[in-house]
């Protein structure tokens, strides 16, 4: 590599690998100091009483915040109610309220990173615990149905013709729970801010995928107007949609870089991010599919259930594409939202199609086995121009094609159909899958007269 190259590739690809890229943990400012969090270690309940004595007398700490009275700091909100800014409603260090543990109890400011971390390691809390439930099947987890909490075409169920009758009378059937376990962003740079007052306007360098959330969602929490407030993401440094919301510590730092009258810089541990920021969240899904005995899909029930928080409900979305995939004319689709002791879930690659293909076309693979065809064949025959659930035409459709030249080009007709009878790397298998791709009407302003 002699130089950057606009013939391919990625623009920035060769500043990057170079090291010339910085990346808000990189940036220094005149009279920088630098903040850490102290963390619950209850994962549920009411703090009792914060000891930051000695946070305080560790040598270069200059604030220790454990709550934001009086700074006009509210919640940021969450955008599934279609109004909010924040990767979750709640906002910690308002009130005593235990929500998940790792969740803010104190942030510390010092001279030096190393001070900060130090201090806010002595931070000693003490809880009224509660009891915790943090999986979906633990005691104390409550469930709801979507379509209930969540009103609105969007997050609604999907049914279609007579699902379960027909599956019941279907002549090959599965019948399958699939469940998927919570995972985690660990991009290269973590959640990292540089915040900083001059005057009356707060300039933000964030890490963000939305510069236009984090402007507004610090407006509404420290009661400013946003033109008031500058946002400057030079460089993500991986996000995966770890970004893609205001973080929760951000209007602290700002409160704590106001209150100092010098700029504060924060990059989160990489430990702190399994609990302070979103993920995607632990997930169950149930397939029923039907089949006649040549392979024909006559029938499909998905009933999915998703984690969430007991703050927000982050809503799935996972039958937009089972329903959609295959041309089966008959489809059942329920979800279900799981409230637990965790942080807000989030959106993450593939947010809500991934697992939720995986086990519908599971499901398809023990069809073909058990109906003795070849998978490739088998999605053949059931693909369709036309959506199962509106009955309108595609506007494009490239499945079968995509089917097609995988097969031809990993050696298809060469496999050995018996399950388990061929290793990686000679052991080809198929799939299909769709992300949804979303329009809206048009927005026209109108024309001065």
């Amino acid at each position: 590599m002699t130089g950057p190259s606009v013939s391919g590739g990625r623009v920035d690809a060769y500043d990057k690998v170079t090291g010339r890229t910085r990346y808000t943990a990189d940036l220094t400012r005149p009279g920088l100091l630098h903040a850490a969090l102290s963390t619950a270690t209850a994962g549920r309940g009411r703090i009792v009483e914060v000891d930051t004595r000695a946070a305080r007398a560790v040598p270069g700490v200059r604030l220790v915040l454990t709550r934001l009275d009086g700074e006009a700091v509210c919640s940021p909100g969450h955008p599934a109610d279609g109004s909010g800014y924040g990767f979750q409603s709640f906002q910690p260090l308002l009130d005593d309220r235990v929500a998940y543990r790792g969740q803010p109890v104190a942030l510390v400011v010092a001279d030096t990173p190393v001070a900060a971390a130090e201090a806010a390691d002595l931070v000693r809390a003490e809880y009224a615990a509660q009891p915790v439930a943090v999986t979906l099947d633990a005691v104390g987890a409550e469930t709801v149905a979507q379509a209930e909490a969540l009103p609105g075409p969007r997050f609604a169920d999907v049914s279609t013709g007579d699902a379960e009758g027909v599956f019941a009378r279907s002549p090959v059937r599965v019948d399958a729970v699939f469940d998927f376990a919570p995972q985690h962003h660990v991009p290269m740079e973590p959640p990292a801010t540089v915040v900083e007052w001059h005057g009356d306007r707060l300039v933000v360098h964030e890490s963000t995928q939305n510069t236009g959330a984090v402007r507004h969602g610090l407006a509404r929490q420290l009661g400013i107007d946003p033109s008031r407030i500058d946002v400057v993401s030079h460089h993500v440094g991986g996000s995966f949609g770890q970004k893609t919301w205001l973080q929760s510590h951000l209007a602290p730092l700002a409160v704590a870089a106001r209150r100092l009258g010098r700029p504060v810089k924060f990059v989160m541990p990489r430990s702190q991010t399994f609990h302070a920021t979103t993920f995607r969240p632990a997930s169950r899904h149930r397939l029923k599919v039907g089949a006649d005995r040549s392979g024909r899909l006559t029938a499909v029930v998905h009933e999915a259930r998703q984690q969430t928080s007991r703050h927000d409900l982050f809503p799935a979305d996972f039958l937009t594409v089972t329903s959609r995939l295959y041309g089966v004319r008959h489809f059942h689709g329920v979800q279900r939202l799981t409230r637990t002791d965790v942080q807000t879930p989030g959106f993450m690659r593939a947010p809500f199609e991934h697992v939720a293909v995986f086990a519908l076309e599971t499901a398809v693979d023990e069809i073909a086995h058990a109906t003795g065809r070849d998978p490739v064949g088998l999605r053949l025959a059931n693909d369709t121009a036309t959506d199962p659930v509106t009955g309108l035409p595609f506007s494009s459709r490239h499945l079968a094609e995509c089917l097609r030249r995988g097969a031809a080009r990993f050696g298809w007709a060469a496999r050995s159909p018996r399950p388990g009878s061929m290793r990686a790397p000679d052991g080809p298998s198929s799939a299909g899958g769709s992300p949804p791709a979303r329009t809206g009407p048009r927005w026209h302003r109108p024309s001065p007269v």
